[in-house]
């Protein structure tokens, strides 16, 4: 007996010696538990519009905080049930459970089938340790877990539990998880979309319900099962949960997001530059941003009408369904602040993250003579005096033929006044005008105004040769619904950190630089003016807009071969532009001009946006005066308002006329006008004459 006894203290030494061993080498460089103290786990980003609407999150790991004070009772209750049923009662470790997953693994030939790990040993794997597989690891997230156990709270524990998990299609997190499953907070979520979370983190892939539905409603029912055996949950509220089966969120994104996408892509790419990439996909941050995620909406759905119906127009032997091969972009600015509140860069941001609005550069055509016009006002043209739209001839360097520019249907008006051939979009008359005016001064009024792009130095400038970008173009013509001050556009109002400090505010768009001069108010008035007629009068190219019934300015703008089709337009709160075209520069289709293939689309969106504000005048500033000719004796009449037959004057700005020699007339007299219609032109119809090229 002595010498058993003998053997066996010496065993037990030994033994002990071993586990002493052992201990010490598991426990070698075990992580501080100071990171718990101070847990801070990548949080998702988050994008919000004008109004607090969800648009966009940028993340590495999708993840929100969410205290366990905001978490259903029956959620905590599912997880104990599904991964540790006597978490309330261990300090750390469940030898039962590890004693059976041990049996249950060496029955199945030494392969692991279960981990009997507690919800403080995962949360010690997962923040701690990593995912190694090994004898060492488990000892060090037992000794962790014991150390975590003795450090904090059952209720600590489990809030960095349900945060940090992660539940597949790339949720980390229950907050996270409800959102992504079932499109929900988590103080919303019923006892059966709790079981069906609850089952997800053993396996998440082996339980997706999105890919595996049986499965993971198989492991529901058993997570069910369990409250059910452990008394949580009575027999009437069990067959209740497993009878509603949970309805899973749709997978597409909601519409506001689908629209947001071209923007929120380029606020990523700015904050990437300002911020780093570290900082945005981990940090946490409350991206307050200018979009109106309603007016985004709307402005996707009308691009995406107007392209349809394009298409439509132009049978392809494609397949039925097929988005249509044209492409476009809109955007929209608020007037007075330079907030942009809509911004579509294409069709399909899935199908193309190529940005139209902000990263095409392409003719303007017509749409471009606001600025001709706009210097030719500047210098003292009225826009009431004459203009002569007879054919120009130009000899050019190296070319056997002369340059002919024509006028959209080949039509020749002879004399008209200025706001005439602004509004017919008269080529050869605006070709003059520019002669006259001078390219250097037309160059410096479009800088101005807000135009960055390189712009030729020649007489090609009246028909829009040199290429824009929407947005910039857009932002130029917002110069003169905000009376001649440059909009600075202004995407996102303020970053803040995920403890609530501000990081960045007031964001210009990305490459906007310095904010342009400006013009005079009297000159952005003379050209809102001419803008103007371009829908109120019957022979405007833009007058379908007059259907809107409110003060508008635009202009459309068409290409050669009708490759681009525009049009930019504002009311005295809102200016957007439309342009439609195809990437790969081939032509739209016969007739596409700006009127009848960009000006519906501007409409449609308008209608939307514009309901429910007021209709307000365009103010005229201080130095603009009221004018008309009275065709009986010549007499100048003058208004301090605007009247019927009254263009605008600046009466201290000395009047220059064209110096231009009109031909003798044609031999064939012009026909007389044909008589003006009872009802607007169908925009699907034949394009109104005028519309330059």
């Amino acid at each position: 007996m002595r010498n058993l006894a003998l053997v066996g203290a010496t065993l037990a030494v030994a033994f002990l010696g071993a586990g002493a061993l052992v201990g010490s080498w598991a426990a070698r460089d075990l992580p501080d538990l100071q990171r718990l103290e101070d847990y801070r786990p990548p949080l998702s980003s988050v994008v919000l519009d004008r109004h607090g609407q969800e648009i966009g999150e940028f993340f590495a790991e999708r993840r929100r905080l969410v205290s366990l004070d905001a978490v259903p009772r029956h959620v905590v209750l599912a997880f104990v049930a599904s991964e540790d049923e006597a978490f309330f009662e261990h300090a750390g470790l469940d030898a039962f459970a590890l004693a059976r997953a041990a049996w249950v693994n060496l029955r199945a030939g030494g392969e692991v089938r279960q981990g009997g790990s507690t919800i403080t040993q995962q949360l010690a794997k997962s923040l701690l340790l990593g995912p190694e597989r090994t004898l060492r690891r488990k000892l060090r997230d037992i000794l962790l877990a014991l150390r975590i156990e003795e450090r904090f709270s059952k209720q600590q524990i489990l809030e960095m539990y349900l945060n940090q998990i992660y539940f597949g299609a790339g949720a980390y997190g229950i907050a996270e998880a409800a959102r992504t499953y079932f499109a929900k907070d988590v103080g919303e979520l019923s006892l059966g979309e709790a079981a069906l979370l609850a089952g997800l983190p053993k396996a998440p892939s082996s339980f997706s319900p999105m890919r595996r539905p049986e499965v993971a409603e198989a492991r529901r029912r058993w997570v069910l099962d369990r409250m059910l055996e452990l008394g949580q949950l009575d027999a009437a509220a069990h067959a209740e949960a497993v009878r509603a089966r949970p309805a899973l969120a749709p997978r597409a994104p909601p519409p506001a997001v689908a629209a947001a996408g071209y923007f929120v892509e380029d606020v990523r790419q700015e904050l990437f530059a300002r911020l780093g990439e570290e900082t945005v996909l981990r940090g946490g941050l409350r991206i307050e941003t200018t979009l109106d995620a309603g007016l985004a909406t709307e402005a996707q759905a009308a691009l995406r009408r107007g392209l349809e119906s394009l298409d439509a127009r132009h049978p392809r032997t494609l397949a039925s369904g097929e988005p249509p091969t044209v492409e476009g972009a809109l955007v929209a600015l608020d007037v007075a602040s330079g907030e942009v509140l809509a911004l579509v860069g294409g069709y399909d941001f899935g199908r193309s993250e190529f940005n139209r609005a902000l990263q095409a550069r392409r003719q303007p055509g017509s749409a471009f003579k606001p600025f001709v016009y706009g210097a030719a006002l500047s210098a003292g043209f009225l826009s009431s005096g004459p203009l002569y739209d007879y054919q120009v001839e130009y000899a050019l360097p190296g070319r056997d033929e002369p340059w002919r520019p024509r006028n959209h249907g080949d039509s020749l008006r002879g004399e008209v006044p200025m706001y005439e051939a602004f509004a017919r979009s008269l080529n050869n008359a605006t070709i003059r005008l520019l002669e006259e005016v001078g390219v250097r001064r037309t160059l410096s009024f479009a800088r101005n105004a807000g135009i960055r792009s390189p712009l030729s130095r020649d007489l090609g400038l009246a028909l829009g040769t040199s290429e824009v970008t929407l947005f910039e173009i857009t932002s130029a013509y917002g110069t003169f619904a905000a009376g001649g001050r440059p909009l600075r556009p202004r995407y996102v109002r303020r970053v803040l950190d995920r403890d609530g400090r501000e990081l960045l505010a007031d964001l210009a768009l990305a490459g906007a630089g310095p904010a342009p001069a400006g013009i005079s108010p009297v000159d952005a008035y003379l050209v809102t003016h001419l803008l103007r007629g371009s829908v109120r009068h019957w022979f405007g190219t833009a007058h379908a807009a007059a259907g809107l019934q409110r003060p508008l300015a635009g202009k459309t703008g068409s290409t050669n071969e009708y490759r681009d089709a525009w049009f930019i337009g504002f009311s005295p709160e809102l200016v957007a532009g439309v342009w439609v075209g195809r990437d790969d520069r081939a032509p739209l289709g016969g007739r596409e001009t700006g009127a009848r293939a960009a000006l519906p689309i501007w409409i449609d969106f308008m209608q939307d946006a514009l309901a429910g504000r007021p209709s307000r005048e365009f103010a005229v500033p201080a130095g603009v005066q009221f004018a008309a000719t009275d065709p009986q004796t010549g007499e100048v009449q003058r208004s301090a308002r605007a009247l019927a037959g009254f263009e605008p004057v600046a009466p201290d700005r000395p009047v220059r006329v064209s110096h231009f020699v009109a031909p003798p007339p044609p031999p064939e007299p012009f026909g007389p006008e044909p008589p003006r219609p009872d009802a607007l032109p169908d925009v699907g119809a034949a394009p109104p004459v005028g519309d330059g090229l």
